[in-house]
């Protein structure tokens, strides 16, 4: 018995909605599995050190100018290496194999060497080459103390001396600022490589429990201190 013209396109409709209705559940079904892991089939480019080497930029206009933003005021290199690394590690947002890759591309087009390393089971890390360790050293101490320090004020009397006891639990490195309107003389549990003495002190030293820091005041001074416990290089 033939169909009719109207039963005809009844059915037709009925197997376009399916055929619709299938397609979209399919496209939903590899939205789900990209979001899932959105690394899909380049999963093994991004682990590739070969391929991750070839994504740093060394020549690039864009990269160099935001670079050279980030890195304003600085008048060495070790400055804007820690600036650049300061400006990357904190860029939440971005996995650690890409953070590594952009750091790199920044110090490139900003003519400071560097060179990745591949550590089995772990992400790469990029190496700065040819900086000055200490300098950069002052530049962590610095960061540190502006962004985690605790601060303290005194004005002490000639011959006068500021102490705290850091009764910390176990060993730490302990980053110390003293910006003093006369000179005064740092010590720290009487280490001899933690002692200083001027106007502007800027220290780092390795303390253990109940260790004392004590800042004497030859003459009579206003001073700022702060502090904060730090990992950075090591001695």
């Amino acid at each position: 018995m033939a169909l009719s013209a109207e039963k005809f396109y009844i059915w037709v409709m009925k197997i376009f909605r399916l055929f619709y209705i299938s397609v979209t559940l399919l496209a939903l079904l590899a939205l789900v599995l990209w979001f899932l892991d959105p690394s899909g089939i380049t999963e093994e480019a991004d682990t590739s050190p070969t391929s991750i080497i070839q994504r740093v930029d060394t020549d690039d206009y864009a990269l160099r100018s935001r670079a050279t933003e980030i890195s304003t005021g600085c008048t060495d290199k070790e400055c804007t290496a820690y600036r650049l690394f300061a400006q990357v590690r904190d860029h939440e947002s971005l996995p650690h194999t890409d953070k590594a890759v952009l750091f790199a591309s920044y110090m490139e087009n900003m003519a400071i060497p560097v060179q990745m390393v591949f550590p089995e089971g772990t992400s790469p890390y990029v190496l700065a080459c040819g900086l000055d360790r200490a300098r950069l050293y002052q530049y962590i101490l610095e960061d540190s103390l502006n962004t985690t320090s605790l601060t303290d004020t005194a004005r002490l009397a000639a011959g006068q001396i500021w102490t705290k006891l850091f009764s910390n639990s176990e060993e730490q490195r302990l980053a110390i600022r003293i910006k003093a309107t006369q000179p005064v003389d740092l010590t720290i549990a009487d280490h001899d490589a933690c002692k200083a003495q001027g106007h502007y002190i800027l220290q780092a030293c390795k303390i253990n429990a109940y260790d004392l820091v004590s800042i004497f005041a030859p003459s009579e001074t206003q001073i700022d201190i702060s502090w904060a416990y730090i990992d950075a290089l090591e001695d």
